[in-house]
C-alpha cells in the first residue's frame, strides 16, 4: 500500500498575509476537504491532497480555513472558532460515489454571472442609505476614524458623527465592524430597530432583518460590547467568544461564538445539520430571484461549507448528493422537490 510521507490532517500553516484567496484555490480545497471528509477516501487520494497542499503555500492556507486549521484568510476578520469537520457536502452513509462527484461538480464552475439588476429588494426606508450593497455582494468602507465595516449581502448602513458620538445605523443587513480609535474619545454607537450596540475596543459582527424579524443577531470576536434594548432599557456586557440576540424588550442568554454566524465575512455558508429548508433560505439571500423548497423534502439535512458567490453550483450540488432535483421555471423562480 501506498504511503504518504506525512499526514495529509496535518496542518503545515504558513504564515497568513491576511489578503483574499483566489476563488478557483478555495474551490479546489473544498474538493480536497470533500473528498477526505467522504469517510472512504483512500490512500492514494490523502497523498494527492498532501501533495496539493505542499505545491503553494496559498493552497495551505486556503487548506486551513476550509478545515478550520488557519488564520485570517482576509484582513479585517478575526478568526473563526473550532471547527466542526467540514467538506462540500456530506450525509449520513452518502455513498462515495455521489459524494465525490458533489465535490467535483463545484470545482468546475466559475464565477457567478452578475447581472445588472441583481440587488435584492431592500426595506423603503433602506434605498438612500449612505452605504448600502445588493444581492451577493460584500464591500468593505473605512470611515472617517479609521473604522471599518463590511457590508454583507443586501446590506445597509446610515453613518452620523458629530461632537458627541460616532452614530452608525444599521439599517438592514449584517456587518463586521472593527471599530477605530477616536482621538476626541466619542462613543461609538451602532443602532438598530430593537436596541443598540455600544463596543469596548472590539471586532464584531451585527445582523438584523426588520422584515424578517426584530431579533439583532450579535456575535464579538474581540474585546466586547455593551448591549441595549429599546423598550425595556435592559444592558448586557457581551464578551469575546460569545453571542445573542436581542429584540426591543429582551436579551437571550449568550452562547459560544460559532462558525456560521462569522463565516459570511470569507464568503462562506457553513451548515451543520441543518434542515434544508433553513438552508435554502438562507442561501437565497445570495441569489437574486425567488428560492424555495417543496414540503416533502424540508427536512433533510445540510452539513458542510458552502462558497457563497456560486449559489447555483451549490444547487446543483445537492441534487447529487439528496435525494431531490432542482426545478428551474425560469432563472429567477427555482424549487427543490423531491425526485
Amino acid at each position: 500500500m501506498t504511503r504518504c510521507a506525512a499526514d495529509a490532517s496535518v496542518p503545515f500553516q504558513p504564515r497568513d498575509g491576511g489578503g483574499p484567496i483566489a476563488t478557483a484555490v478555495v474551490t479546489q480545497a473544498a474538493v480536497w476537504a470533500a473528498t477526505l471528509q467522504s469517510g472512504v477516501a483512500t490512500e492514494a487520494e490523502r497523498c494527492a491532497c498532501l501533495r496539493w497542499r505542499q505545491a503553494h503555500p496559498e493552497h495551505e492556507r486556503a487548506w486551513c480555513r476550509m478545515t478550520g486549521l488557519g488564520a485570517d484568510l482576509r484582513d479585517g476578520t478575526a478568526g473563526l472558532a473550532p471547527p466542526m469537520a467540514r467538506g462540500i457536502l456530506h450525509a449520513a452513509a452518502t455513498p462515495r460515489r455521489r459524494a465525490l462527484k458533489a465535490a467535483l461538480g463545484l470545482a468546475g464552475l466559475g464565477a457567478a454571472t452578475h447581472l445588472a439588476w441583481r440587488e435584492l429588494p431592500l426595506p423603503a426606508f433602506a434605498l438612500l442609505a449612505d452605504y448600502r450593497t445588493g444581492t451577493g455582494q460584500r464591500e468593505t468602507v473605512v470611515l472617517e476614524d479609521g473604522t471599518r465595516v463590511m457590508l454583507g449581502t443586501a446590506s445597509a448602513i446610515d453613518v452620523r458623527f458629530d461632537e458627541t458620538q460616532r452614530l452608525l445605523t444599521l439599517r438592514a443587513g449584517q456587518i463586521l465592524v472593527v471599530t477605530g480609535a477616536d482621538m476626541q474619545h466619542r462613543p461609538f454607537v451602532v443602532a438598530t430597530g430593537s436596541g443598540s450596540i455600544r463596543p469596548v475596543g472590539t471586532r464584531y459582527t451585527v445582523r438584523y432583518e426588520p422584515r424578517v424579524s426584530p431579533l439583532v443577531h450579535v456575535a464579538v470576536q474581540e474585546g466586547a460590547v455593551d448591549i441595549q434594548t429599546r423598550d425595556s432599557a435592559r444592558t448586557l456586557r457581551l464578551s469575546a467568544g460569545a453571542q445573542t440576540a436581542f429584540d426591543a424588550r429582551a436579551i437571550d442568554v449568550p452562547r459560544p461564538l460559532d462558525n456560521a454566524s462569522v463565516a459570511w465575512t470569507d464568503g462562506m455558508l457553513v451548515a451543520e445539520r441543518m434542515r434544508l429548508a433553513d438552508f435554502v433560505k438562507e442561501l437565497g439571500r445570495y441569489r437574486t430571484g425567488h428560492l424555495a423548497c417543496e414540503d416533502d423534502v424540508a427536512d433533510l439535512l445540510v452539513s458542510g461549507a458552502f462558497p457563497v458567490d456560486q449559489p447555483d453550483a451549490v444547487l446543483g450540488a445537492l441534487q447529487e448528493i439528496l435525494p431531490l432535483r432542482v426545478k428551474y421555471v425560469t432563472r429567477y423562480w427555482v424549487t427543490l422537490a423531491a425526485r
